[in-house]
């Protein structure tokens, strides 16, 4: 089962302040916009925090981790899964539709990594019953910096 992991992107807090930065026509820097490197260079997460999802992962066993701009995927079983978040997981299938939906009714911070945690949020898709993979699912946690 495929899943996806979102590190929090620092200097979230001044995003305000940035876009006033370049959209007040009073600002030395107005209508400089960003380039997307730019922003994704400002918002990046810290690499302490990468560095610290990708040992936790290592250390619970998950292999094949990819790791992309702050987002770690991977693959692994749903009672792994469970062990890793604490989270019992289900199939609901829908009457009308025959969507089938994976998801939990919550996650269990616990462990050194989710002391600090400001959010851990789950994302699931929804896909046709008739789908050859059934087992899609998109887990988005978002880890906040560790002090």
């Amino acid at each position: 089962m495929p899943f996806r992991i979102a590190i929090k992107q620092n200097g979230l807090e001044h995003g305000y302040d940035y876009l006033l930065n370049i959209s007040h026509p009073r600002s030395p820097h107005y209508g400089k916009l960003w380039t997307p490197e730019r922003v994704r260079e400002v918002f990046a997460p810290s690499q302490s925090s990468i560095d610290s999802v990708r040992n936790w992962l290592l250390d619970s066993n998950v292999r094949d981790i990819t790791e992309e701009r702050g987002w770690f995927d991977f693959r692994t079983t749903i009672r792994h899964a469970e062990e890793l978040f604490g989270s019992e997981y289900y199939e609901h299938e829908d009457d009308r539709s025959g969507a089938v939906r994976v998801g939990c009714h919550q996650y269990v911070c616990s462990g050194h990594l989710f002391i600090s945690c400001s959010r851990l949020t789950c994302s699931v898709i929804t896909y046709p019953s008739t789908s050859p993979s059934r087992s899609i699912t998109s887990l988005l946690v978002s880890l906040c910096q560790l002090r």
